[in-house]
């Protein structure tokens, strides 16, 4: 108990930490976010709790329960935030998706279906069994494999480079989490040292950290720079290659940079020249010309 009192402690204080960083951007975050942040913040006070409830009547009954209807928010916010991304997926959508996901699992919990009796509790393992806990297990692997469908489709099916943009950033910031969901049902299922559910709690903070440094569009350029291979790692090299080698000429470095900059702008504008050209607050014949002589490379064939 011990490891998992001082993993929850060093996660919930990381997760107040991330909420005081961006503190400056409550004003454009969407409910999701917040929904997020509350409901991992209160798996953490249950699992500082589970030190405690040892001794109580029920053996920890209820916060082993409202361990699981947190987890379970918390994941299918994540799901509602996924799916406010994509077009397709228009507000009624999103309820009727989400409430039918998650009111099967809700409801064995609350009504005592789901965990029916702690087979097993000591300093190290717990088990649970229920009638319908598979419903709930069935949740936690149905999830990831949904988030990340809704994501993966979104980027196929949009043509816009800012939106593929926010999807990719968004999928590579919820890995933690879609690696952890599983294992929270298979710590009560598997024998697992309970503690386990303390390094769950800390893959979670680094995908509340995650989702909120990509919620704005240079943190989401930022983070896909550093993936090997992306297109947004790709500029930042070929930006870094023209400046670190000046022996080429002032000209030469300056025109290369600014083919650079041209490039990115059309493909974030989506080939729109009207809008590139007040992005980067040069005429739209200035634009034209500058195209035209440094042969810029369309949206879909980015440098």
């Amino acid at each position: 108990m011990t490891h998992l009192f001082i993993l929850s402690g060093i996660s919930l204080l990381l997760k107040l930490l991330t909420l005081l960083q961006f503190r400056k951007c409550f004003r454009t975050f969407p409910v999701c976010i917040f929904l997020i942040a509350f409901s991992f913040i209160a798996m953490n006070l249950c699992e500082l709790c589970f030190q405690h409830v040892l001794l109580e009547q029920d053996g920890g009954y209820t916060v082993v329960t409202l361990y699981y209807v947190f987890s379970l928010l918390g994941i299918y916010a994540v799901l509602s935030y996924a799916m406010q991304f994509s077009p397709h997926f228009q507000p009624w959508w999103q309820i009727i998706t989400i409430g039918l996901l998650l009111a099967p699992q809700i409801f064995v919990l609350l009504t005592g279906t789901g965990i029916t009796t702690i087979v097993r509790w000591d300093d190290s393992f717990t088990q649970l069994s229920g009638s319908y806990f598979f419903v709930v297990q069935l949740g936690y692997y149905l999830q990831p494999l949904v988030i990340a469908t809704v994501l993966l489709y979104t980027q196929a099916s949009s043509k816009s480079h800012n939106l593929r943009l926010r999807v990719k950033s968004l999928l590579l910031a919820l890995l933690p989490l879609l690696a952890a969901a599983p294992g929270i049902v298979n710590l009560f299922t598997s024998s697992l040292p309970i503690y386990i559910s303390g390094i769950t709690s800390i893959l979670f903070t680094i995908t509340l950290w995650l989702v909120c440094f990509t919620h704005t569009e240079k943190n989401q350029f930022l983070l896909m720079s550093y993936v090997p291979l992306s297109r947004e790692n790709r500029i930042l090299r070929a930006l870094a290659e023209t400046v670190a080698q000046p022996d080429r000429g002032l000209r030469r470095v300056l025109q290369e940079y600014e083919t650079q900059i041209l490039n990115e702008t059309l493909a974030k504008t989506d080939g729109n020249i009207t809008h590139a050209a007040k992005i980067l607050k040069i005429g739209r014949s200035t634009l034209s010309q500058k195209m035209s002589k440094q042969e810029c490379q369309s949206p879909e064939e980015p440098s």
